[in-house]
């Protein structure tokens, strides 16, 4: 909700200034978090919103808009719409030489090829994730990656490795908390 909030409070500004520097990044951004909120009907006006910008913004900002493009279609249960956004993502991440993003992007491959029911193809993505996160070295990421691995691992009827993947980034997740919000003595 403060996403788009913050979403139409930044494109209030560039109508009113005539900058619209930032109009995609604004717009994707608020996309990323009506899909966070599983709002599909503001995600979709946000994304017809995208289209007409999407010529003239850069390979990283269109790897996440192919990104959320996914995310869109996994909550709308087409897989393989969700498959071919995320192979497009994956491919702009590791065009413009982003880790991060292309850390991001073989999670989310992982989740759909799983949901397909393709489970190499699932595995292959995550066994790519180790030397991505730590090339990256972000704790979060990490955390993101371990608690994807385990669910998707634990769907998949992999219970050591899911459950000691989740044990790790609980802890992880603890710990950043922990630094984010110290306890009041």
């Amino acid at each position: 909700e403060n996403c788009l909030v913050a979403m139409h409070a930044g494109l209030e500004i560039a109508s009113t200034t005539g900058v619209h520097t930032w109009t995609f990044q604004l717009l994707v951004n608020g996309y990323g978090g009506a899909l966070a909120g599983q709002d599909l009907e503001a995600a979709a006006q946000i994304a017809a919103r995208l289209e007409s910008h999407a010529a003239g913004a850069g390979r990283s900002n269109l790897c996440l808009y192919h990104h959320f493009q996914a995310w869109e279609a996994m909550l709308r249960k087409d897989l393989m719409r969700a498959l071919q956004q995320e192979r497009t993502a994956l491919r702009m991440a590791i065009e413009v030489g982003c880790p991060y993003f292309e850390a991001l992007c073989r999670l989310a491959l992982a989740e759909v090829h799983a949901e397909c029911g393709d489970e190499r193809k699932s595995i292959a993505h995550l066994q790519q994730l180790r030397p991505l996160v730590e090339a990256v070295n972000n704790r979060h990421l990490e955390f993101t990656c371990l608690i994807g691995f385990g669910r998707i691992a634990l769907d998949h009827g992999r219970q050591r490795s899911g459950l000691s993947a989740l044990r790790r980034g609980l802890a992880l997740g603890r710990g950043l908390e922990a630094q984010r919000c110290p306890r009041l003595v």
